[in-house]
């Protein structure tokens, strides 16, 4: 995947680079600038501490830079019978108020927040009607759905961040600016 990155991106004014988040070494002493943002979907959650790399993205941003991230709604994330996650690469829970508040301690203001509610509303929905067999199969499943076009209108129908119910939404997807 970063192979297509670079090759869709100006080398002369991007950097991308690829680090292991759980490894000790500094993510900063990797990158020797500082940047204008990061991205970082659906990765906070699988990492052992999550705290110290908001710290690091927080080094490496440039004052004023942006971090966008997403993770999954501690609300919408299935336990086991420890109460822990049940997906075992996820390692921590985060809810909006846990994740600004870990951001808002690194120096980052929240700027906008979004989520996905109606991808969660529709899928409990079809769950519901699935489990008391009303209809056979996931709407994924017909293939005559499967057309670019139909995938690319579903998923702005359906998936397509929104900011109605926010805290109702599997993900949460934050945009925040470093300040300090």
């Amino acid at each position: 995947m970063l192979e297509q990155a670079k090759q869709q991106c100006n080398p002369v004014k991007t950097q991308l680079i690829q680090h292991n988040l759980n490894q000790p070494e500094l993510l900063a002493n990797k990158c020797k600038l500082t940047v204008d943002a990061i991205v970082s979907f659906e990765t906070l959650e699988h990492l052992i501490n999550p705290a110290f790399v908001i710290e690091e993205f927080s080094q490496i941003l440039k004052p004023g830079g942006f971090l966008i991230c997403s993770v999954p709604n501690v609300l919408y994330e299935p336990r086991d019978v420890a109460g822990l996650p049940s997906n075992t690469c996820h390692k921590h829970f985060f809810s909006y108020k846990s994740l600004s508040n870990l951001l808002e301690k690194n120096g980052f203001q929240i700027n906008y927040r979004v989520g996905q509610a109606w991808s969660n509303i529709l899928f409990k929905r079809e769950s519901q009607l699935l489990r008391h067999r009303a209809i056979r199969q996931r709407i994924g499943d017909y293939s005559c759905l499967h057309t670019p076009e139909i995938v690319r209108h579903l998923a702005y129908l359906i998936a397509y961040p929104t900011v109605e119910d926010v805290d109702g939404s599997y993900s949460l997807i934050i945009v925040g600016q470093k300040i300090r």
